[in-house]
């Protein structure tokens, strides 16, 4: 048995989160060419071919059971927005954490990360 199950989705009424999938990856894409995204990240993610192998990476993650990665969809304006998982899940405690999060610069300030994260919270106390 799966102790962290992947929800078919997340939603209320300012966001969305669906699993991750490779359809996604053409709009995530688009939106990771924006280099000011990735300044403070601790991984290169200055090429497609780095993205996509994030992506793919967070894919396999999921078939391991060691994160639940996200594709995020603001309601507002219906687009992709980008990304964001639960990792590190550890069963035995009961215990996984929230990130690896980013969004898009025109998503950003908007209050969509404070519903993602609020979304994910009360998922993962109240379900």
């Amino acid at each position: 048995m799966n102790l962290f199950p992947t929800p078919a989705r997340l939603e209320n009424d300012r966001v969305l989160l669906l699993p991750l999938r490779r359809e996604h990856f053409p709009a995530l894409m688009e939106i990771a060419k924006d280099p000011s995204l990735w300044i403070a990240s601790p991984r290169k993610m200055d090429s497609p071919a780095r993205v996509e192998a994030y992506l793919e990476e967070a894919l396999r993650e999921q078939e391991n059971n060691i994160s639940i990665p996200f594709v995020v969809i603001d309601k507002k304006t219906n687009e992709t927005a980008g990304s964001t998982r639960y990792h590190n899940l550890f069963p035995a405690h009961k215990r996984l954490e929230i990130g690896w999060t980013w969004i898009g610069k025109s998503f950003q300030q908007t209050g969509l990360n404070r519903a993602m994260k609020f979304e994910m919270l009360r998922y993962g106390f109240e379900e």
